[in-house]
């Protein structure tokens, strides 16, 4: 019953918030949800996203990103809409935390086929759908690599989650009651390589990229770390644009975010926008006030910085 009255209310708000039209549809599409588990008795299916203009195949078992697709058809609207806007063809793109990618396939059109993007996704049965996405629409400008990133080379733990989108690597040393909540969904841990930015480019042979997307749930903070030497040396070769989501909320002290911040100022990047419940809050903000909303937010979901290392004139 609790559950029950938690998903009313929930319903409830987004009536409020988004108006009849989406209402309907989605209590369409949970009916319809539950004819093809329960009936049908499906799990993986292909679902046309009109956000992105490509089939993939989602997993209705997965209460987070699929779930949000078979309801809505889009995941982070304004976002997708910046990637579309920002990636250029031509451009080689990391995109690090591709889950099932939804993003890829965006990037991969974009590019096109003087481009290319690096997709990587270190859960196993993840990748796995990345992997016959990327099959499903014949994409020959996509390497998918089954690893993670952080600041050091070797082995780290998985937590793998109920909403798959949510999983994330173990940053222990981290602490809050969102962080602690997130964990009681998980459905287990799994050992994961992980490597340092440069060492992976290296062993890749990525000799530069132009646009990074970044999803990892918090551990933003290490791949910066363990990768602002080479960022800093691609961004004297070219203008570089990283997309970042940003989980300050998930520890008690939000320092380490706001040092990941003030580091990639100090290697050259500004940031270009921020972008938080689907609204662009700020363009070209200065340093102190990205600190200041990284710092003091009561944030409800991760918000986003594109920052870039072109030289940015305020508007």
């Amino acid at each position: 019953m609790p559950n029950l009255i938690r998903s009313w209310r929930r319903y409830r708000a987004m009536w409020q918030d988004e108006g009849t039209r989406m209402a309907a549809r989605i209590f369409w599409r949970k009916l319809l949800l539950l004819l093809r588990r329960y009936v049908l008795r499906q799990s993986v299916i292909k679902h046309y996203v009109p956000a992105i203009g490509a089939y993939m195949y989602i997993n209705l078992e997965d209460s987070g990103f699929s779930r949000t697709i078979f309801y809505r058809g889009v995941h982070e609207p304004l976002v997708t809409r910046l990637i579309q806007q920002e990636v250029e063809p031509g451009m080689h793109v990391l995109d690090i935390g591709a889950n099932m990618g939804y993003y890829v396939l965006l990037e991969s059109r974009r590019v096109g086929p003087e481009g290319q993007v690096y997709a990587l996704e270190p859960v196993p049965q993840t990748f796995e759908m990345l992997r016959e996405n990327v099959r499903l629409n014949h994409l020959q400008n996509v390497r998918l690599f089954q690893l993670a990133l952080g600041a050091r080379n070797g082995q780290a733990t998985m937590y793998v989650m109920e909403k798959w989108n949510w999983s994330h690597l173990a940053h222990d040393r981290w602490t809050s009651t969102r962080l602690a909540h997130m964990r009681t969904q998980a459905l287990k841990t799994e050992q994961v390589p992980i490597r340092t930015l440069d060492r992976f480019a290296q062993e890749a042979g990525i000799p530069q990229v132009n646009f990074i997307r970044m999803d990892v749930e918090g551990f933003e903070v290490d791949i910066i770390k363990g990768g602002i030497d080479i960022l800093a040396r691609w961004a004297l070769s070219c203008p570089i644009k990283i997309f970042l989501e940003v989980h300050p909320f998930l520890s008690d002290d939000r320092t380490p975010f706001l040092n990941m911040v003030r580091m990639l100022y100090d290697a050259g990047f500004r940031v270009k926008y921020i972008v938080y419940l689907e609204d662009m809050v700020a363009q070209f903000p200065e340093l102190d006030d990205v600190l200041f909303f990284l710092a003091v937010s009561r944030f409800r979901e991760a918000p986003h910085l594109l920052l870039t290392s072109e030289k940015v004139v305020s508007l």
